[in-house]
């Protein structure tokens, strides 16, 4: 099992509180990843869904442009 950080939830704030409370509730213990992506294949891939991208900018350049887009996406991989 793993947890992954998505873009636009992330703009609630980052995963780790929630993640931790998580596993506490299960009795299970993660091991955080972090990997740097192409923001600019990934933000070519959102520009597909012209419709939503206003949806996902919250005050912030949209996700179909690179600068829009973190640098690293974050991922928990349950033992």
């Amino acid at each position: 099992m793993a947890f992954y950080e998505e873009v636009p939830y992330r703009f609630g704030g980052r995963g780790d509180q929630s993640v931790t409370a998580l596993l506490e509730r299960l009795g299970a213990q993660a091991r955080r990843c972090e990997l740097g992506i192409d923001r600019r294949a990934k933000a070519a891939r959102v520009a597909a869904y012209a419709s939503q991208v206003p949806l996902l900018t919250d005050g912030q350049p949209p996700l179909s442009e690179p600068g829009g887009l973190p640098s690293t996406e974050r991922y928990w991989v349950v033992r």
